[in-house]
């Protein structure tokens, strides 16, 4: 694979005519050497290295601060191996992207990052490849994966790598292009240097690509957050955690539970992407593709989350953050108030009477898994962690109560075949709801009716599976604001569904699953009635309507007869 890797490179060089070649070797002096080089050509700003040590602050273009879904291209032979995301046939977009690149890089360096999705020496690893002629990106890869040697020591009995190309062209976002073509095992995007767009090892190729070479090679792809959580008396549960975006798949992971539980813990294994198989014993075990951190900062309240305070303080890449002349930063929903001379992501003086946001919305942060003060041990598991609890999580103010489990493994397919948001402000539209299949139907790289007939089919190779929930933690709390005082207290549901995984929770059941008494999580006490009646008797009149909308839902997916099986069951 070695010396595919070079003729591909000297293939794509002839291409994109680049000044010169960088091939990253991923060691400690190369990242300080190249962060010097950005600070240099002003890609980035070093920041006061007493408030932010080895952090370092990056502003993307003005118009290209997000990303752009509606131009994201599944480019396979078969127009239904797209799933559900848009599709052009791979010899047309194929002709234009190679017009792109054609001379792409001239001026420029191009960037070799070899990395490694999975802990080295895992079976389950696998190797990819981007090449890229933004420094900014590349840094931010070496920060997010395990770069260099590594990758290219598993490169060497590795069948296959994934190739990923990325150029920001001239950012002009009417040229802005990301395709899959996931027969050649291969991502190009052009145009843009941001996001998910260009830095395509975040989720394109752990998700998008992945869930492809999953459905051929017999594992499966969750857009999941892993973590543990284990008691005083060192028992230890892993939960796989697929949840909506704005959920906070990243504090739940990095979660620090309430003074009431100050003996537990909560550590991380990975927040967005989780590569899933049996296990010899007969349990599913999770291998986490990506080490690092990435993720959007406003709302993101350093007050009240010590664990991801902690995970910011140092050696982080921030992007289109209100920074200070002295080198601090702010963002929106920080937790303090902004600081004086504070200038806004575009660059202007901010003025907090304005409208205008000091943060942009889409402004992130990208962390090194070593800063993570909970690390799990697991992540770095060569067979992955044994998964006790599979939870699927809704955003709905009302329908769901905050917790259910599941009757059986066919009913917790279908409760992650059904998982939804309520839409807010302008984007509410004529669908105020949106369904969003086990939280991939955005990055899933193959029909959705195979990848959901995947999991029912798992059940049958388990002997030990996995309890599936149903999480709910946005019902309506409009009539007692304090009723539920931060996300830590969160934990309370974690914790019953712990004591499911362990036998000593008790639970009643319901039409809709299984939950818990009352009096067993005493905090329940605070919630608003609507949550309490909701856990105790769902409403018949809301249910019919939401029984309606998933059909329409299911009904717009080619859904196998089992996933049907169970609507009809909730309908009757």
């Amino acid at each position: 694979m070695l010396d595919a890797l070079r003729n591909w490179i000297t293939s794509l060089e002839q291409k994109c005519s680049p000044r010169k070649v960088y091939w990253c070797d991923g060691s400690a002096a190369e990242k300080a050497y190249l962060s010097d080089l950005a600070v240099r050509r002003h890609v980035f700003r070093k920041l006061n290295s007493d408030l932010w040590p080895g952090c370092y602050h990056h502003y993307t273009h003005l118009l290209d601060g997000s990303e752009a879904d509606n131009t994201t291209y599944i480019c396979s032979t078969r127009q239904e191996d797209a799933g559900p995301n848009l599709w052009m046939p791979a010899a047309e977009l194929s002709e234009q992207l190679n017009r792109n690149l054609r001379g792409a890089m001239r001026g420029r360096t191009m960037y070799v990052v070899p990395f490694l999705m999975g802990p080295p020496g895992s079976a389950s690893a696998r190797v990819g490849v981007q090449v890229t002629d933004s420094l900014y990106l590349t840094l931010c890869l070496l920060n997010l994966a395990t770069a260099g040697a590594p990758a290219y020591q598993q490169l060497e009995s590795s069948p296959y790598f994934i190739r990923a190309i990325h150029s920001s062209l001239d950012l002009d976002p009417d040229r802005r292009l990301v395709a899959y073509f996931p027969e050649e095992i291969l991502t190009i995007s052009v145009g843009s240097s941001f996001g998910a767009d260009a830095l395509l090892a975040r989720k394109n190729i752990t998700l998008t690509v992945a869930s492809r070479l999953a459905a051929a090679e017999g594992w499966l792809v969750g857009n999941m957050a892993v973590f543990a959580v284990e008691n005083p008396i060192g028992e230890k549960h892993y939960f796989a955690a697929a949840l909506p975006t704005g959920f906070g798949k990243t504090s739940l992971a990095l979660l620090t539970p309430p003074v009431r539980f100050r003996d537990w813990r909560v550590t991380t294994v990975n927040t967005d992407a989780a590569w899933l198989r049996p296990g010899p014993d007969g349990r599913l075990y999770s291998v986490a593709p990506k080490p690092g951190y990435y993720g959007l900062l406003p709302g993101r309240d350093l007050s009240i989350e010590p664990n991801i305070t902690e995970l910011l303080r140092h050696d982080c890449i921030f992007t289109n953050c209100g920074t200070t002349p002295a080198g601090d930063l702010w963002w929106e929903g920080m937790g303090k108030p902004p600081p004086d001379s504070l200038y806004n992501w575009s660059g202007r003086i901010f003025d907090p009477n304005s409208r205008d946001l000091a943060a942009h919305p889409n402004s992130s942060f990208c962390a090194p898994e070593t800063n993570n003060p909970r690390l799990d041990p697991g992540y770095a598991a060569p067979e992955g962690v044994p998964i006790s609890a599979i939870l699927f999580g809704s955003l709905r103010r009302s329908v769901y109560p905050p917790v259910l489990e599941a009757l059986d493994w066919p009913h917790g397919i279908f409760l992650g075949a059904t998982l939804s948001a309520e839409r807010t402000g302008q984007a509410l539209g004529p669908n105020p709801v949106r369904y969003d299949s086990f939280g991939i139907t955005a990055f899933i790289g193959h029909p959705l009716s195979s990848y959901l007939q995947g999991w029912l089919d798992l059940e049958s190779k388990l002997t030990d599976k996995p309890k599936i929930f149903h999480i709910n933690w946005s019902w309506d709390a409009a009539s007692q604001p304090d009723s539920w005082p931060n996300f830590a207290w969160n934990f309370w549901i974690l914790h019953w569904i712990f004591g499911r995984c362990s036998g000593t929770a008790a639970a009643k059941e319901s039409p809709l699953g299984l939950s818990p008494e009352l009096d067993h999580i005493e905090e329940l006490s605070r919630l608003p009635g609507s949550a309490l009646e909701t856990l105790a008797q769902p409403d018949p009149a809301q249910w019919r309507l939401e029984t309606e909308a998933r059909a329409r839902y299911l009904s717009s997916l080619a859904i196998p007869p089992g996933i049907w099986h169970q609507w009809n069951a909730l309908r009757r």
